[in-house]
């Protein structure tokens, strides 16, 4: 059975270390997907299409089809809308890849859900893509996530998406960005409207709320 354990501390790799950030650098926070398949220096395809050529090599960094959560300094001219381009990488940040399943199995089928807070969802890349939190101990329990399919109905396909943190004491909030690959959700695009279904903790009490995933933007 698959965990996702969220340690952003341990995960996090800082590639700049001991490089001075220059005061006039215009940094860029994005999610993309490394290609390093060993014919040439790994690079960085962007979720907007792009290609980003990092000015130092990332080869032994990042494994190839990977997902990341990127810092970067654009080079060259900012107003130059090439879909290739230079850029100096800060940090990059591993991103969970979680495809969608059809059912719990009978094990986690019996478990107590918890709550999750939302910052959003969105589209990019060919993924379902979440900025979220919940509670944890120091203990480095492990918590599991999964994404649910639940129902079509009015052109709307909901799906579950679900928290489990097998007891672990709430103790202090930690965040996290996944990633759910579309090609694991069979009816999309056919299906337009994403419905993701999430508990949430609200007035002391746990309760269900649906985020209605439609053109890129969630509501």
């Amino acid at each position: 059975m698959k965990r996702f354990l969220c340690l952003l501390s341990v995960t996090t790799m800082l590639l700049a270390c001991g490089q001075p950030q220059l005061e006039d650098s215009v940094y860029q926070l994005d999610l993309c997907v490394a290609v390093n398949d060993g014919t040439q220096n790994a690079w960085l395809r962007m979720d907007n299409g792009g290609k980003l050529y990092p000015t130092r090599d990332l080869s032994q960094d990042v494994q190839d089809g990977a997902r990341y959560k990127i810092h970067y300094c654009r080079q060259g001219n900012e107003a130059d809308d090439s879909t290739a381009f230079q850029a100096d990488v800060l940090e990059l940040y591993p991103i969970e890849v979680i495809p969608m399943i059809s059912a719990l199995d009978s094990l986690e089928s019996q478990l107590k859900r918890d709550p999750l807070a939302i910052d959003r969802f969105w589209l990019g890349g060919g993924y379902v893509n979440a900025t979220l939190s919940f509670f944890r101990s120091d203990q480095e329990t492990e918590h599991t996530i999964r994404l649910v399919r639940e129902s079509l109905a009015d052109s709307v396909l909901t799906l579950d998406l679900m928290h489990f943190s097998h007891d672990d004491e709430p103790q202090y909030e930690t965040s996290a960005t996944l990633s759910f690959p579309l090609e694991s959700i069979k009816e999309y695009p056919d299906v337009h409207t994403l419905g993701i279904r999430v508990a949430i903790s609200e007035n002391g009490n746990t309760v269900l709320k649906t985020y209605l995933l439609e053109g890129g933007c969630a509501y």
